[in-house]
């Protein structure tokens, strides 16, 4: 098991190394949904690792890799804001998440990069395009993106 993991790692490192960034998938357990984040961001552009939660690994991973190029360009989204860059005619918000989150959900990517990091969640809105802190959002929906990470300061506010 022990050699399993490490050739993972080491197959991981190397990803991050060519490309910047990976993204790493967390399947659904014991009432927890699933999730995924970058790994790399932090040490190759010095920007929060980026949390997507309740969306299938392959949705996030698409969408965290925009995103990730869009940080390899030079854009920031490491405070509470809105943001028209991640998928054509949808905003997409992100929020700060605590460093305790962060490490909580974040063991693999802490073994790759040898080091805890920073994090902020990218979160989508619904159908109706309520975003889950927003007044009419989707119930299930809210659910699934705020039951796993803990957020810091106040979500973004439309203009």
């Amino acid at each position: 098991m022990a050699d399993r993991i490490d050739d993972y790692v080491r197959k991981a490192r190397a990803i991050v190394r060519q490309y910047g960034w990976m993204v790493q998938g967390v399947l659904p357990n014991e009432g927890q949904p699933s999730y995924s984040y970058s790994v790399g961001l932090s040490k190759h552009s010095r920007h929060p690792e980026i949390f997507l939660v309740g969306f299938h690994p392959d949705v996030a991973r698409s969408l965290i890799n925009v995103t990730g190029g869009h940080v390899k360009a030079g854009l920031r989204f490491d405070h509470p804001m809105l943001s028209d860059q991640i998928i054509e005619g949808c905003p997409a918000a992100f929020r700060p998440v605590t460093r305790k989150s962060c490490v909580r959900h974040s063991s693999a990517g802490r073994a790759i990069l040898g080091r805890a990091f920073d994090g902020v969640q990218l979160f989508l809105p619904d159908a109706a395009g309520v975003f889950p802190w927003e007044e009419g959002c989707d119930s299930a929906y809210a659910t699934g993106q705020t039951s796993l990470l803990a957020l810091e300061g106040a979500p973004p506010v439309r203009q």
